[in-house]
Parts: C-alpha cells; sequence; structure tokens
C-alpha cells in the first residue's frame, strides 16, 4: 500500500482495530524493536495482536499486566486505558474479542468494586475520581461492559453529580438509569437530591425510547401498556407526590403528562395535585387548570370521584367535569336498576305462566283414572298448584265401608259406588 501511494506513503486504517497505537506498536515488534508498553496502549496493542493473530510472550505478560492489583493504584492511568475501550477502534473489536472483552472486565470489576464498596485507592484526589466516572459511563452507554445493577448506577450518577462531572458522563449515567427505570425503587428515586425533576423527566423519556419507541406517546383505549410502564407510571406519581413543594407549575404537568397513558387509574395523580395545591394556595385559576391537565376523571376510582367532586382545591372546569361524570354514572346505575326490576318482572310474569299451565296439566291428567289420581294429588299438593284435594271415588265390596273413627264422617264413601269402576 506504501509502494501504491508513493511519494507520498501515508496510509490510513480506519477500521483496523487498536488504532494506530496498536499497529506502530506490533510493527516494531515485528521488526524487533521492543519499546516500553505503558498502560495507556496495552489494550490496543492487544486487539491489533489478537486480530493479527500473533504469537508472542509479550501477549501473556500484557494479560498479566493489566490484571495486577497494582495497576489500579493510579487512578489516572486506570482512566486512560478505559478511554481507549470508548475509542471506536477497540470498542467495536472488543464487543467479539475474548481478550479485550477480558481487559475491560477486569477493569470495570476493580472500578466497580471501589464504588460499590466506597473504598478508592489511597492518595486518588477527585479529579482522579471523576476521571474514572468519565470513562467507566461510556463503557455501560455503549454496552461493551454491563453494570451489576441499576443501583450501581446510582450509586455512580451520585458521585459524578457530587463530582461535578461532565455533561457527557451525566448523560450517559441517565440514559443507562432510564432504560431500568421500572427497575428503581420509589425511595431511591424520591430519596435523592441528584434526581431533579429535570433529570427524572429525561430518565422517563429514555424509558420510552427504549421500550416503547419514542417518547411522545398518544392515548389509546384499544392499547396495551407494558406492566413495566404501569410501573413507571406510579414511579412518577409517588414522585409527584413526595416532591410537590419543590416543582414549578410546569414542571409538574411536564412530568405528570409524560406517562399520562400508562395509568391503571388517577387516583395517586389526584392525591399528588390535591397536596399540590395545599401547597401553592396562591395560584391563579389558569394555573390550577394546567396542574390538571393530566387528570383523566373518568379514570378515577368511584370512591375518588366523589371526594374530588367535593374538593375546593380544584378549579371550576374541573369540579363540574366532576359532578357531571357522578350525575352520569348515577344516572345510569338508576336506568341499569329499572331494567333489572323490569327483567325480574317479566322472568316472574313467565314463571307464572309456566306454573299455570303445568297446574292445568296436572288436573288434567289427574281426573283421568282412580289409581293415578292419588299420585298426581299428592304432586299438586306438593307443588302447591292445589289447596285441596281431588275428590275421587274408587270400587269397593261393600256398599259401605265402616268407619273406624266415628267421630269422622268424611271417611265412610258413598252408599252409591259404581262396582264397575276401574281400580
Amino acid at each position: 500500500m506504501a509502494s501504491d501511494n508513493s511519494p507520498s506513503p501515508l496510509l490510513e486504517l480506519p477500521d483496523f482495530p487498536g488504532g494506530a497505537d496498536g499497529f506502530l506498536y506490533i510493527y516494531k515488534l515485528c521488526y524487533g524493536i521492543r519499546g516500553p508498553l505503558t498502560a495507556s496502549k496495552s489494550l490496543p496493542f492487544l486487539c491489533a495482536a489478537d486480530y493479527l493473530d500473533l504469537k508472542d510472550e509479550l501477549i501473556s505478560q500484557t494479560m498479566s499486566y493489566l490484571s495486577e492489583g497494582a495497576l489500579y493504584e493510579n487512578g489516572e492511568t486506570c482512566a486512560e486505558i478505559l478511554k481507549h475501550c470508548d475509542d471506536r477502534s477497540v470498542r467495536e473489536y472488543a464487543n467479539r474479542s475474548l481478550i479485550a472483552q477480558r481487559c475491560i472486565q477486569t477493569v470495570d470489576s476493580h472500578v466497580s468494586k471501589y464504588f460499590l464498596r466506597r473504598h478508592l485507592p489511597e492518595g486518588v484526589g477527585d479529579e482522579a475520581k471523576k476521571a474514572l466516572l468519565e470513562a467507566v459511563a461510556p463503557l455501560y452507554f455503549s454496552q461493551v461492559c454491563q453494570p451489576p445493577d441499576v443501583k450501581h448506577l446510582i450509586r455512580l450518577h451520585r458521585a459524578a453529580v457530587s463530582l461535578v462531572a461532565s455533561q457527557e458522563c451525566l448523560k450517559c449515567l441517565e440514559h443507562c438509569i432510564g432504560a431500568h427505570l421500572h427497575e428503581v425503587s420509589a425511595e431511591a428515586l424520591c430519596g435523592s437530591h441528584h434526581f431533579d425533576s429535570n433529570t427524572v423527566h429525561r430518565l422517563v423519556n429514555h424509558y420510552l425510547r427504549k421500550h416503547e419507541g419514542g417518547e411522545e406517546i398518544v392515548a389509546d383505549d384499544n392499547q396495551i401498556v407494558p406492566e413495566s410502564t404501569v410501573v413507571v407510571a406510579n414511579l412518577v406519581d409517588k414522585y409527584l407526590l413526595e416532591k410537590v413543594a419543590n416543582l414549578s407549575v410546569a414542571q409538574f404537568q411536564e412530568l405528570a403528562a409524560s406517562v399520562r397513558h400508562a395509568r391503571a387509574v388517577d387516583d395517586n395523580l389526584y392525591f399528588a395535585i390535591t397536596l399540590y395545591l395545599q401547597y401553592h394556595p396562591n395560584l391563579a385559576e389558569p394555573e390550577r387548570e394546567q396542574i390538571c391537565q393530566s387528570l383523566n376523571c373518568e379514570n378515577l376510582t368511584p370512591e375518588v370521584r366523589i371526594q374530588a367532586a367535593n374538593s375546593r382545591n380544584l378549579p371550576l372546569r374541573t369540579v363540574v367535569e366532576l359532578f357531571y361524570l357522578n350525575n352520569q354514572e348515577l344516572k345510569d346505575e338508576v336506568e341499569e336498576h329499572k331494567n333489572r326490576i323490569s327483567y325480574l318482572e317479566s322472568v316472574n310474569m313467565m314463571m307464572n305462566e309456566v306454573i299455570e299451565n303445568l297446574r292445568k296439566e296436572v288436573e288434567k291428567l289427574g281426573s283421568g283414572n282412580s289409581k293415578g289420581s292419588n299420585k298426581w294429588t299428592t304432586m299438586s299438593k306438593k307443588l302447591g298448584f292445589s289447596k285441596r284435594p281431588l275428590q275421587l271415588g274408587c270400587r269397593t265390596s261393600q256398599d259401605a265401608v265402616h268407619n273406624p273413627n266415628p267421630r269422622r264422617k268424611d271417611n265412610i264413601l258413598p252408599e252409591n259406588t259404581d262396582s264397575s269402576s276401574e281400580e
């Protein structure tokens, strides 16, 4: 390539793993020139060596060097290695190179251990700590390394705010936390001062871009909202309820509107609005209406809706809407009650007709013969179709039957009983 570009042998290898530093060191090594390998150049060298399938004892020595704990006593050196991990020539190859990935994980495990246990090496000042953070954050953002959990990311974000890290560092950490916002506890979000309303709003937007494909979501009755998004909506409402004293009208409204489509019920948002209006009693009516813009009155439970209609803090427009909904619900209940009564009356009428038809059929069948009369008479008594038993005759060999109880005359059969009648 150099001969083809004569007389200007300046070459560019933009996709070469390890970049110019890695290529230059490999070039010198192939010609027997072994210069000192610094920590900042070790990772580019390993990427280039692995790409070229280079077999040399220096590779194993470099791996051992990167694995030594003494390397991390110098925060600035550690930060330099991590910055190389974010370099395009290293990052793309690091995703598929076992050697490079092992180096990055080794560096990350040490840095993570320091922050998780809150023990940084002695002699490391704030500038070195900030350098470590600014080097680690892009690795998480580019997914070269995976954080242990979202709590770890929150710790790093708190440290970044405290150390006044770069905006790029904070942006990377916020993006990672937002992607896992549904795993963040309400205590972690509400109990820390470094999560102001603007930061939480950005976290929500990062979550929506990651899981729903955009920031602006149009509410749809047929839309199936993921359960994790409902969790985020509840988290936002708890944050609003906790931070009402410190939020402006615009901040409250923007944050409340960001998850309007995802609320299962709006009860918690109503409680947050009520508390906000109590903390800010001097708001003008337009500002009070703005606070209630994201409140879906139809999405309140009946008990809370009745309570809200009697609230003295809500703006007049919202109270009128609540009264209308409560009145409409009452009308619907009355109409439903009337329909239920009408249905029961029709069922009762049908049952009476059925009972009457059955009574006639029973009497008709019972009057046909004397043998079946006793059976149908018994059935009539059980069903309540007839209050008096049917008076049916029976055949006897005597003109009269002696009544065992002389006080009762109803046990004596008629004297002129037809002896030829069937049993």
